[in-house]
């Protein structure tokens, strides 16, 4: 597992835009700064440990991964704690319009796996060209 380098600190206001993506609430126009703010790679496939972690659904979230392309983002959190618990309180949680491509899932470990599947709206981040 490849591992991005580890930040410090971030402004709160582009933790709020990476929390919303990652609740599946929506992808706003500043999310590529966020994203770069936090040096998260967007290949789906590098962990970025998040210091300080930002909050998911009541959660903390350190380990995340995010696949951006043109027409489809997944936007996933592994959380480390009672897998089976969490995953059970993560469901309950997921209950708005936007959670459609929601997933959570327990992983080996002790870890909850929680992703979103989201469509960008035009003008937020993601590869619009045509």
């Amino acid at each position: 597992m490849v591992s991005a380098p580890v930040l410090t600190s971030t402004p709160k206001a582009y933790d709020a835009v990476l929390q919303d993506a990652f609740e599946c609430r929506g992808v706003a126009p500043n999310i590529d700064l966020a994203l770069q703010m936090r040096q998260i790679a967007t290949d789906g496939v590098t962990h970025t440990t998040l210091t300080p972690p930002i909050t998911v659904l009541g959660f903390k979230a350190e380990d995340v991964t995010v696949f951006r392309d043109s027409g489809e983002d997944v936007y996933t959190v592994y959380i480390k704690s009672q897998g089976a618990a969490v995953a059970a309180t993560l469901k309950k949680k997921a209950k708005w319009p936007g959670a459609a491509g929601f997933s959570v899932s327990s992983l080996s470990g002790g870890v909850t796996r929680l992703a979103c599947s989201i469509s960008p709206s035009p003008g937020a981040g993601g590869d619009d060209t045509d």
